[in-house]
């Protein structure tokens, strides 16, 4: 009997983003204004995400995006819930992402979103928890 050979997958930790998971009542659209408002950003209605389900059934989930040229920096609020289903699973209890390609500001950006009007919690996301075919999700 042969041994089968094995083949390692070797997943880069290194992202050039954060995430940050939000837990908010607001529809997206007040959110993204609240947002807008307190961050002095300028996010804007994106195109969706769509995701097929293993049904066939192909669920969206609303984005917003703003790059800001003089920081060369991209923010992105995408919704986490479709109804009763989740664009990563593994956030449940995560109500919208908040994406920004920065390393250096990322406390700031934590603190600035708790004082966000309506926002009922805010939360870091470790990308390692996060399984390979949701990061995907993030990557652009």
């Amino acid at each position: 009997m042969t041994k089968a050979k094995r083949h390692r997958l070797t997943i880069d930790s290194e992202f050039n983003f954060s995430i940050f998971g939000i837990h908010t009542s607001e529809k997206d659209y007040k959110l993204c204004w609240l947002i807008n408002e307190h961050l002095s950003l300028k996010l804007s209605k994106s195109e969706d995400i769509f995701l097929e389900a293993k049904n066939g059934v192909i669920h969206n989930y609303s984005a917003y995006s703003h790059f800001d040229d003089n920081e060369e920096i991209l923010y992105r609020l995408i919704s986490n819930k479709n109804g009763v289903n989740y664009l990563v699973e593994e956030l449940k209890n995560i109500d919208f992402i908040f994406q920004i390609f920065d390393k250096d500001n990322v406390s700031k950006i934590s603190s600035d979103l708790k004082k966000v009007e309506n926002v009922l919690g805010v939360i870091k996301i470790d990308l390692k928890l996060i399984k390979a075919k949701s990061k995907q999700l993030f990557e652009i």
